[in-house]
């Protein structure tokens, strides 16, 4: 039996002579005699709660928060300049639980540093969070969801290796991808087709 509050997660399979599809759903059950309450406008964070991987903001230093680089590592989690996310797996069920986001980055430290008000600033790191969130959240289902396998040709060796996912979208990130997401303004794509 289901109750308020409970999320439940359901599985959709569609079939042709040609092709399988499969989805999943997430369903939370709600009270409807209780009026929803209007979410605050100027939390643009991802909301958890549906069953989504929790985001942990990580800091250099405990002065910005409370979970830093050095408390990652005692997890096993290498964190520095050069790392923009980490996502954590669950290894038994390969779901993903966790995504580290680096706030001290140095993605994120350099496009702060053109920005001139702490209202820019505040949008920008908010804009970062939900653009490395999201896009870590969609690339890690779609991969494991169509059960691709990455691999990496070693040329030296001339042997490809398998990457784990995780470390896979962790590179990934780091090689450009989290620079091009805070400084892709759809809005200029959009006035380049135009013309």
């Amino acid at each position: 039996a289901v109750k308020v509050g409970d999320n439940i997660r359901a599985n959709v399979e569609l079939s042709s002579p040609d092709n399988k599809f499969e989805q999943f759903f997430l369903v939370k059950i709600t009270d409807p005699s209780k009026k929803s309450k209007k979410k605050d406008q100027g939390n643009n964070y991802p909301d958890t709660s549906i069953g989504l991987p929790e985001f942990v903001l990580v800091y250099k230093d405990d002065i910005k928060g409370p979970v830093t680089w050095e408390k990652l590592e005692d997890l096993g989690v290498e964190m520095d300049h050069t790392v923009v996310m980490h996502p954590l797996v669950d290894g038994e069920g390969d779901e993903l639980t966790h995504i580290y986001i680096n706030m001290d980055s140095r993605v994120l430290l350099n496009y702060r540093s053109k920005l001139s008000t702490e209202d820019a600033i505040s949008v920008a790191e908010r804009r970062y969070i939900s653009a490395v969130y999201f896009h870590t959240l969609f690339l890690y289902m779609i991969t494991r969801n169509r059960k691709y396998e990455i691999v990496r040709h070693r040329e030296a060796e001339q042997t490809d290796e398998p990457v784990d996912l995780a470390e896979y979208l962790k590179d990934l990130f780091q090689s450009y991808y989290a620079e091009f997401l805070l400084n892709f303004e759809v809005s200029e794509l959009i006035n380049t087709l135009d013309s």
